[in-house]
């Protein structure tokens, strides 16, 4: 049975605070074009223009355009205006009229903004066409507003919408800016090909090399493994003769062979491979231990005592395990 794990107090706070912040991010990347960059009005600066347009209870206007230069005949062209409704005026959002060489194309997109002087700023996009062939394009429109205190309707003008149509050059001397749209094309799905090919390629390649790891490791570890199951059958065949009696100057010689063979030490006096192991190499420096015990009846002609001739036994099952039989079996059939 598993036991179910519950999360601290700290962990379940950064998980709450990821959510939320996850949650904002999505939500303002959803509708991050419904964003509203409010205007200015002349009643929001404090000045004598400002005082007087903020004792008029004539609403205020302001219009803005993606860019006034390029259009092309049929473009739809998109449009924002603000109104800003005094307190004691109604605006009529519907009695919008248009004249001029624009077409309406669709409702407005209304949003309004209430303040707690009770004054509320509407946001309207529109989006306009026009198919008349002329250099300069002209909108001209009005909308009406009523004084409560009155009842009095008022029709007041927008402000002029006068974008130019496509020319190289349309007569101003100035350098005109405006947003530019990249035409993607197929790019887009040509790159997501890309990265689907080559995530494709990245994932083949490295089961291949992981596959092919494999195989190297287990026939490298089977030769290793092979060496030294050869070596501890060889070194017993001679310590059993040894253990029966025969320890002579050639039984010596056979083991201190099987060592060499098999830590590939065949060049290298017994002190050599002690300093070589210690200071030189990663390895046990025992196996000099063996040969050095060894070479005691190789060249000094010496009668080791049973604790020096057991050492050489010690020191071997310590760095090379005893196999089972089926090992054993299965070493000789490769």
């Amino acid at each position: 049975m598993t036991k179910n794990k519950n999360l601290g107090f700290f962990s379940s706070l950064a998980l709450i605070a990821l959510v939320i912040v996850a949650s904002v991010t999505f939500s303002s990347w959803l509708f991050w074009s419904d964003r509203a960059n409010w205007p200015v009005f002349p009643s929001d600066v404090q000045s004598e223009a400002g005082l007087k347009a903020a004792a008029s209870p004539a609403p205020e206007v302001a219009a803005s355009l993606e860019r006034d230069y390029g259009w092309r005949i049929g473009d739809v062209v998109d449009a924002t205006i603000y109104l800003k409704q005094k307190p004691g005026t109604v605006i009529d959002m519907h009695s919008i009229a248009l004249a001029g060489d624009f077409e309406l194309v669709g409702a407005p997109e209304l949003f309004q903004l209430a303040k707690s002087d009770g004054t509320i700023i509407y946001r309207a996009k529109v989006k306009l066409q026009s198919f008349s062939a002329v250099p300069q394009l002209a909108l001209k429109a009005n909308i009406s507003y009523r004084v409560l205190s009155t009842n009095e309707d008022i029709t007041i003008d927008l402000p002029a919408i006068d974008p130019f149509t496509s020319k190289t050059w349309d007569g101003r001397d100035k350098i005109q800016e405006g947003k530019l749209v990249i035409q993607h094309g197929m790019h887009g799905w040509i790159t997501l090909a890309y990265f689907v090919i080559g995530l494709g390629g990245l994932i083949f390649f490295w089961k291949l090399i992981r596959y092919f790891r494999s195989i190297a490791l287990s026939a490298v570890k089977k030769l290793f493994t092979s060496r030294f199951i050869k070596a501890r059958r060889q070194f017993d065949a001679v310590w059993a003769l040894m253990e029966a009696g025969d320890r002579s100057h050639n039984r010596y010689v056979e083991l201190a062979r099987i060592i060499r063979k098999l830590y590939v030490i065949e060049t290298k006096t017994s002190l050599e491979a002690k300093f070589w192991y210690l200071y030189g190499s990663n390895g046990p420096a025992e196996i000099a231990d063996m040969l050095i015990e060894c070479d005691k009846v190789i060249y000094l002609n010496r009668v080791l005592t049973e604790e020096e001739h057991q050492h050489i036994k010690q020191i071997f099952d310590h760095l090379v395990p005893v196999y089972s039989k089926t090992v054993d079996l299965e070493s000789e059939e490769d």
